[in-house]
């Protein structure tokens, strides 16, 4: 990241790189939530999963679920429209960046060869 700071100091594929950055965490720990409620509908010992996923805590609601119950909820954390907009959030910003990136070699190989 800070090397594409250097080259393009002033340009939005910072800021664009920064927004899919931003978003794509908000991802993870909905996965990760996700994820959890579904090692703990299966009973899955802590030992056994993943860090990310053993470090996450259920709310007490979430706890209180049945496993049906704790499934469906990750199942829809999942695919609710907070995270689809997240998603293309991600995706529309990278493509921003690229644009981006790609408008500015452009210019500086056009500037190279005048």
């Amino acid at each position: 990241m800070e090397e594409l700071k250097d080259i393009f100091p002033e340009t939005d594929s910072i800021k664009n790189i920064e927004t899919a950055y931003q978003a794509s965490g908000v991802l993870m720990s909905k996965d990760f939530y996700a994820m959890r409620l579904v090692a703990d509908a299966q009973e899955m010992q802590v030992a056994a999963m993943p860090k990310e996923v053993a470090e996450v805590t259920l709310s007490s609601e979430d706890q209180a679920l049945s496993s049906q119950e704790k499934m469906d909820l990750a199942r829809s954390i999942v695919s609710d429209d907070e995270y689809q907009k997240a998603k293309i959030r991600v995706y529309t910003n990278v493509n921003y960046c690229i644009d981006d990136l790609i408008t500015n070699f452009l210019q500086i190989l056009t500037s190279l060869s005048t």
